[in-house]
């Protein structure tokens, strides 16, 4: 039931303090369907997939109102508890980035495609990116659900897809 999924958060137009939670993620790449997991929370249950996390690092915060521009350094560091290495957990950053962008450019390839054809048959290479596409998200899915160094398997896969 949709009371299950989480709503998506916007910050408040209203005047006056607001708060608001960065979750850590890009926004999700684009798909054809979400799914959601089995570890359903009543109204916090997550759209999958999400986007990939960012890296530990210096942002920018920029919070724009009334044609006023205000902005503020973040600093996104490394939760103490994980233990992987630093250079592990950007190589998976870098790897996830590639196959988000990539998922994102496949799938508007595909809906040029599908607008161009006005609801015939499938192409061949219509039907390639699709599977591409499918293939893409099932190796992002792999490596957003790891917090260690992603497998060479993995890497040689994720490398060939691009």
């Amino acid at each position: 039931p949709a009371w299950w999924v989480q709503p998506p958060v916007t910050l408040p137009s209203a005047p006056g303090l607001q708060r608001f939670v960065w979750d850590l993620k890009y926004a999700p790449p684009r798909v054809f369907a979400y799914t959601y997991p089995i570890a359903a929370v009543p109204g916090r249950t997550p759209r999958l997939p999400q986007g990939p996390w960012v890296p530990p690092g210096t942002y920018t915060v920029r919070l724009t109102a009334l044609g006023q521009t205000l902005e503020q350094p973040l600093a996104v560091r490394m939760d103490p508890r994980v233990k992987t290495p630093a250079a592990d957990l950007q190589l998976q950053f870098d790897l996830s980035l590639d196959l988000y962008t990539g998922i994102n450019a496949t799938h508007d390839e595909i809906q040029r495609l599908r607008s161009a054809r006005g609801g015939g048959a499938a192409s061949d290479a219509e039907t390639a990116l699709v599977s591409r596409h499918g293939q893409m998200l099932s190796l992002y899915g792999m490596l957003q659900a790891a917090d260690v160094k992603p497998t060479a398997q993995l890497i040689e896969a994720a490398r060939q897809l691009r």
